[in-house]
């Protein structure tokens, strides 16, 4: 009960955040000018919007977990509310759990606004209701997920500047995982080394993206589904656990 309330709370505060409804209008705005580009292609129209509006949403959807997730324990520590919190019966795990359970539930939110959106824009364009898109949404979420787990870290023992670099930077690492296991392979010595050391410890979100296969209509490997989003899901409770711990032996005064 003690992490559902820190949750709601959460919620209440994120979605008044400016983040959220700035990088909200910017995917709308965004999603205006596909229709454009979709026109100049004869017959490429739907895969074009469909491309952009995938894209759109994990580009905006990751940057809205991560500068929001950056700021929720920082925020608390600046408001001094945070002594407020922890000075009741409230645990510094159900804390974190807390944080993470309300940015969630943003997140939650956030996809089901912009794939309400996405669908519009293909019914507007073409005149029928295109759910095929919707098989990516789970990974994507999974992603969003283990982003919020990453912010959540990190602003656990450092300042929302450094948070955010360290976030966005293996955000842009997970993605490009296939080419630096491809470096690692191609590498010898130490370099080969460092390289596939990087590939197993930093999140590999290249698997969780089916954009390409849901675009093109191309075939989708179901054992690689599963393993993609348990890898996913064990990953966050990994980094949950390490914030908890982490947190729980921050000096707070």
């Amino acid at each position: 009960m003690k992490v559902i309330a820190i949750a709601k709370n959460t919620f209440r505060e994120t979605v008044r955040d400016k983040i959220f409804y700035n990088l909200l209008i910017f995917y709308i705005a965004m999603m205006s000018i596909s229709i454009l580009l979709g026109g100049l292609s004869i017959g490429e129209d739907e895969k074009i919007i469909k491309d952009l509006g995938l894209s759109g949403m994990a580009i905006f959807g990751a940057l809205i977990t991560i500068f929001i997730g950056i700021s929720l324990i920082n925020r608390e520590v600046d408001r001094h509310t945070i002594y407020t919190v922890l000075s009741k019966p409230v645990s510094r795990a159900e804390f974190i759990l807390g944080k993470f359970a309300g940015l969630s539930t943003l997140v939650v939110v956030n996809v089901v606004l912009m794939t309400l959106c996405l669908i519009l824009i293909l019914y507007g364009v073409t005149g029928k209701i295109d759910t095929s898109f919707l098989l990516t949404l789970p990974f994507m979420f999974v992603e969003f997920l283990l982003l919020a787990a990453l912010a959540i870290m990190f602003s656990s023992f450092s300042t929302p500047t450094l948070s955010a670099i360290f976030t966005i930077s293996l955000y842009v690492l997970g993605h490009l995982s296939p080419e630096i296991r491809d470096l690692g392979a191609r590498g010898q010595g130490a370099f080969s080394s460092i390289t596939t050391a990087v590939y197993r410890v930093i999140p590999n979100l290249e698997a969780m993206n089916l954009r390409e296969e849901v675009v093109h209509s191309l075939q989708v490997d179901w054992s690689m589904v599963v393993i993609s989003i348990v890898y996913g899901l064990v990953y966050t409770a990994a980094l949950l656990m390490f914030s908890i711990f982490i947190f729980g032996r921050k000096d707070l005064r």
